[in-house]
């Protein structure tokens, strides 16, 4: 570890997306990706 005991603070991820009609796949599969990530290193606390 390069910097021990420093840890990211916690905050917000927002998507953000132009309106209207379906997202394309690979956004989705990004977005959904994304929240998996997130709430698997929020768990590891």
């Amino acid at each position: 570890m390069i910097l021990k005991g420093w840890h990211q603070p916690e905050g917000a991820v927002h998507l953000v997306t132009p309106p209207g009609g379906p997202r394309p796949a690979r956004v989705e599969v990004l977005a959904e990706f994304l929240a998996n990530h997130f709430a698997k290193a929020k768990k590891r606390k």
